[in-house]
C-alpha cells in the first residue's frame, strides 16, 4: 500500500461512506494517496467498488 498513488471507489449506498472511510484510514494512514469516492449503482451484486494506481521507482 505505500506504492499506491491514486484511488477510485464506487459506493452503491452513500451512507457506507463514513465506513468505508474509517477502514480506508487503518490501510493508509496519516498520508493516504489522492482519491475520489462516488455513488454509483453497480454492475453486478456488490457494496463498493475499488481500484488503485501504484508508481514504484526501479533502482538504479
Amino acid at each position: 500500500v505505500e506504492d499506491v498513488v491514486r484511488v477510485g471507489v464506487w459506493l452503491d449506498d452513500p451512507r457506507d461512506f463514513w465506513t468505508f472511510n474509517k477502514i480506508y484510514q487503518e490501510y493508509f494512514g496519516e498520508h493516504p494517496p489522492a482519491r475520489a469516492c462516488v455513488q454509483s449503482s453497480m454492475m453486478v451484486d456488490c457494496k463498493v467498488e475499488i481500484d488503485c494506481v501504484a508508481y514504484k521507482k526501479r533502482d538504479g
